[in-house]
């Protein structure tokens, strides 16, 4: 800021002495004017830095390159499922993060990915399939397989809930998978000419019905519970 300041000032007391057959008032003025200038940028600059984020954490581990990716919210934490698996970072009392790796295995190399948090577990569709992540509440997880041919291989994919079922489009079809009083699904085909397949995908529900836009058209499907 000082030195711009000095540089600005400089600038016009040189402009000025060019010009003596000027008044002196004029010249003062003059001064006066690229003194005020100088201040304004050396205060707008230093503002704009102050206001400038910065990196307080990284991740070498995380990467999206050529994979799918995708990060939810999970009360003050985050969940992200990218190429080297699904992870869950916590932060501390002092704003410091951790890492714990849920399932290194999980990827979304060479496809999409999608997860959903459901008050504590984890629903993820990836390369290998539709899973959920059961919550010990200890910050452990137990892996149950719910579709292993669910796949967003080559594919985009979306998942959402509605009513406690998880609605999946993907590269096969647009379907969903109800649960039964044991925690086990089961599958129902809604459309099966509907898909992400090289091409985008997404699902959500509105006032109970679901709006659908994959490989064909935009469709809204009315829901029956």
């Amino acid at each position: 800021m000082k030195l711009l300041k000095k540089q600005t000032l400089g600038y016009g007391i040189k402009l000025v002495l060019k010009c003596k057959h000027l008044k002196e008032e004029k010249m003062k003025r003059m001064l006066i004017v690229f003194a005020v200038s100088a201040i304004v940028s050396g205060v707008y600059s230093q503002t704009k830095e102050q206001k400038g984020s910065k990196v307080i954490f990284e991740d070498d581990n995380a990467t999206a390159w050529k994979s799918g990716v995708s990060i939810k919210v999970a009360g003050n934490d985050f969940i992200v499922l990218d190429r080297n698996g699904l992870r869950k970072y916590v932060v501390d009392a002092n704003g410091d993060y951790s890492v714990v790796v849920i399932d290194n295995k999980a990827t979304a190399w060479d496809a999409d990915a999608d997860l959903i948090v459901d008050n504590e577990d984890i629903i993820v569709l990836d390369r290998n399939g539709l899973r959920k992540y059961i919550s010990d509440s200890h910050g452990g997880y137990s892996v149950q397989i719910i579709d292993k041919k669910a796949t967003s291989w080559h594919s985009d994919a979306d998942i959402t809930l509605n009513n406690g079922k998880i609605i999946v489009l993907d590269r096969n079809n647009l379907r969903e998978y109800v649960s039964d009083q044991f925690g086990n699904y089961h599958v129902n085909i809604i459309d099966k000419k509907e898909s992400g397949w090289e091409s985008g995908a997404a699902v959500v529900v509105v006032n109970d019905k679901m709006v659908v836009i994959g490989r064909n058209k935009l469709k809204i499907y009315s829901t029956i519970d």
